[in-house]
């Protein structure tokens, strides 16, 4: 009876120590998805800064662009006495005016 007892055990230990390796085998394979996404998870917001800082660069740009068009839009009616009925936004029709 002892010597089942003892049986069982071991039975029951080796279940235990298998359970153990699965578990820590999962365990080894989640932490290395974890750190995967991590890394991807930074490539994609470094990707979204750079897009970030480019869109400002352009954007001042655009801005500095339409302000040159503006200012030459304005020197050329006034030495040309022409009336300015051009709001000042349409940098289009300003430039179509020039």
């Amino acid at each position: 009876r002892l010597a089942r007892g003892w049986a069982r055990l071991r039975q029951y230990q080796e279940a235990a120590g298998s359970e153990l390796l699965r578990t820590n085998d999962e365990l080894a394979q989640l932490r290395a998805q974890l750190e995967a996404t991590r890394c991807d998870a930074l490539q994609a917001e470094s990707q979204w800064a750079h897009i970030q800082s480019t869109a400002t660069q352009k954007t001042l740009l655009l801005g500095r662009i339409k302000l040159a068009v503006l200012n030459l839009f304005q020197l050329t009616t006034a030495r040309l006495s022409v009336p300015a009925k051009v709001a000042p936004e349409d940098t289009e029709a300003q430039l179509d005016t020039v």
